[in-house]
C-alpha cells in the first residue's frame, strides 16, 4: 500500500465523518424548528368605567405542529401573592378564586391544541380600591407542560403579568364611538 492510497482513504473517511456530523446537525435543527411552541399570556377581555379591567388567560400554540395534553400548573402561594385583599379574595365555591384555580386543575387539560390556534378562559379582574381581585402589575409564575404527537415532552416556566394588554406602557387613545350618539 502506498502513501497515496492511505491519503485517499483518510480523505474519504474525513468526508464521511463530516457528512455524518452535518446530517446529525440538520436532524437536530429540524426537530427544534418543527415542534409545538405553546405559550400562555393574560389578555384584556374588556375595560369599563372606573378602571375596571376583565382578563382572559390565553394559551397559544405558535409552533408548526400540534401540541397534546397541554396543562398549566401554579402553586397556591404564587396565586395568593397576586390577589388583592378584599371582598373578592374569598376561596368559597363559585368565587373568582375557584374559577381561576380551575385553570390549573387536571380537568382543564387541553387535549389537542392545533398549530396557530389558541384557547382562553376568564381570569379575574382589576378595579379601583377594594373592588379588585388581582393586584395590578403583579407577576404570576406558572409552569406549562405539553407534548408533541411523537410523545416528546416539553416544560416551560413562564411569568404572567397582570396588566392591561391593550396598552403596554399604560396609555391608550380614547376614541368616541359615533354609533352611541
Amino acid at each position: 500500500m502506498n502513501w497515496m492510497d492511505v491519503g485517499k482513504v483518510g480523505l474519504s473517511g474525513a468526508a464521511f465523518g463530516i457528512s455524518c456530523l452535518a446530517l446529525w446537525i440538520s436532524h437536530r435543527n429540524w426537530l427544534r424548528s418543527n415542534c409545538p411552541i405553546v405559550v400562555a399570556c393574560i389578555e384584556t377581555a374588556g375595560a369599563g368605567d372606573g378602571a375596571f379591567i376583565a382578563y382572559n388567560l390565553v394559551v397559544v400554540n405558535t409552533g408548526n405542529r400540534p401540541a397534546v395534553n397541554v396543562r398549566l400548573y401554579c402553586e397556591n402561594t404564587d396565586l395568593e401573592q397576586c390577589i388583592q385583599p378584599g371582598p373578592h379574595a374569598g376561596k368559597k365555591p363559585g368565587s373568582t378564586w375557584s374559577q381561576i384555580r380551575k385553570c390549573f386543575n387536571e380537568e382543564a387539560e387541553i387535549p389537542v391544541l392545533l398549530s396557530g390556534k389558541s384557547v382562553s378562559n376568564s381570569f379575574g379582574f382589576t378595579g379601583v380600591n377594594q373592588q379588585s381581585f388581582w393586584k395590578y402589575n403583579s407577576r404570576l409564575k406558572i409552569t406549562l407542560r405539553y407534548a408533541d404527537l411523537d410523545g416528546t415532552n416539553y416544560s416551560k416556566e413562564l411569568t404572567l403579568l397582570i396588566k392591561d394588554s391593550a396598552a403596554f406602557a399604560g396609555g391608550i387613545w380614547s376614541v368616541q364611538d359615533d354609533t352611541k350618539r
